[in-house]
């Protein structure tokens, strides 16, 4: 049986960039190539954990920022 095993929340591109840049380097201008549509709503993808929460019993356990810092640690040792 298949689990998808990540977070609820959605996150944009952008979103995620500035988390990122915001944690590890605060004052860092994020640039944006293209901006969407005017009236279109963005396409976004979530895949729905209930499953996993419901038969594994997972949960989110840490931020979207901690996990940013903790990522940044491991990859910078």
């Amino acid at each position: 049986m298949p689990f998808n095993v990540g977070s609820a929340n959605d996150v944009s591109i952008l979103e995620l960039a500035k988390v990122v840049a915001a944690t590890l380097s605060p004052g860092t201008n994020i640039q944006v190539a293209r901006q969407a549509a005017p009236g279109t709503a963005p396409a976004r993808y979530v895949p729905s954990v209930d499953r996993a929460r419901q038969v594994l019993g997972l949960r989110e356990i840490t931020t979207l920022e901690d996990s940013i810092r903790s990522t940044a640690a491991w990859y910078s040792r």
